[in-house]
């Protein structure tokens, strides 16, 4: 468990450090489409620890998909890699990484990789949902306010096998998103 924690605290202070971003507890989460994904995640988890992948019907929410992105969580050795990186995820960080190991992901930025690493790996250790928010640079060496919520996925319903992310980036001085609202209609 103190490894749990100290790899929170590295990945944390580190995110914090470099780009304004920390997690958030899940009820101070803002952003509808976040609260929308997290939603469907405690659906389809039910009574369980947490929902396997092959629970999740992206037809259940394919206008979200740009959003999203899914990490393949490998165990023994242990490594991540991108599997899904939704097309404004893209945008926002000028690089689809989508088939990439987290810890290479970003070839001129390898704090980044090691940052999102210590993230994610937090997140698959602690078997739950977390949520983030703050700020941070992205393509373009813009800043950019950001929200996301990160959920655990499992085949057996107790190690973490996959990473669902979803998170939305606003321009921070004009307080509106970086593209189309996906929720209107």
């Amino acid at each position: 468990m103190a490894a749990a924690t100290e790899q929170r605290e590295i990945g944390q202070s580190e995110l914090e450090r470099v780009h304004g971003v920390s997690f958030i507890r899940l009820r101070e989460l803002n952003e509808p489409i976040c609260l929308k994904m997290l939603s469907y995640w405690k659906a389809k988890r039910g009574d369980r620890l947490m929902p396997s992948p092959d629970d999740l019907r992206p037809a259940e929410f394919a206008r979200l998909m740009p959003y999203l992105l899914v990490l393949q969580v490998d165990h023994d050795p242990f490594d991540l890699t991108y599997r899904l990186f939704g097309e404004n995820v893209a945008i926002s960080f000028g690089v689809n990484s989508g088939g990439r190991r987290v810890l290479e992901a970003y070839p001129d930025n390898p704090n980044l990789n090691q940052e999102l690493f210590s993230f994610y790996s937090y997140i698959a250790a602690e078997r739950r949902p977390f949520a983030a928010a703050g700020t941070m640079q992205v393509a373009g060496d813009k800043v950019v306010r950001t929200e996301g919520v990160y959920m655990p996925l499992s085949y057996d319903g107790y190690r973490t096998n996959r990473i669902l992310g979803c998170s939305m980036k606003y321009d921070v001085d004009r307080c509106d998103f970086l593209d189309d609202d996906p929720l209107s209609f």
